[in-house]
């Protein structure tokens, strides 16, 4: 939960310095092409942080057979093995890229892996029960770390 926690403090030191200025009307923030009003942009921020806290909840607590199927899939026909590895290559020089996130990402899968193995110690719950517990643990960290945040 520590590790959600900063995770939620760093997202929210980042939104808070998203701020406009007072002159400016309607500021906007463009990437990609994409032009996003700021005052939008915190939402859009904590929701894509919710939805992968709750994905890769999802992702941890979903068999194995599952994963084994969908990498065996991808490999069927030498068309989707090259498509498979040229996805897998341009993943990798963002990865590369934007090594400072990734480093963050990497933490929180770790500490994701972590909560999982000890979920799975512990009893004997039902998958459902994993991810509910994994992914609320999850969430309250971030909230956590947002109200530390704005706190301090």
């Amino acid at each position: 939960m520590a590790t959600y926690s900063a995770f939620g403090w760093y997202i929210t030191n980042f939104v808070n310095h998203l701020k406009p200025a007072p002159e400016d009307l309607d500021p906007v923030f463009s990437i990609l092409g994409w032009t996003i009003p700021v005052s939008t942009l915190p939402w859009l921020i904590w929701s894509s942080a919710i939805t992968g806290t709750l994905l890769l909840a999802a992702t941890l607590t979903s068999p194995l057979a599952n994963m084994r199927a969908l990498i065996a899939r991808s490999s069927q026909s030498e068309t989707r093995a090259f498509i498979s590895m040229l996805m897998a290559a341009v993943g990798l020089v963002f990865v590369l890229t934007w090594i400072h996130i990734t480093a963050h990402v990497l933490v929180i899968v770790a500490a994701a892996i972590l909560a999982r193995l000890d979920i799975d110690q512990g009893a004997d719950l039902t998958k459902l029960q994993d991810f509910l517990i994994l992914g609320g643990v999850s969430v309250t960290g971030l909230g956590m770390g947002w109200i530390g945040c704005q706190l301090f």
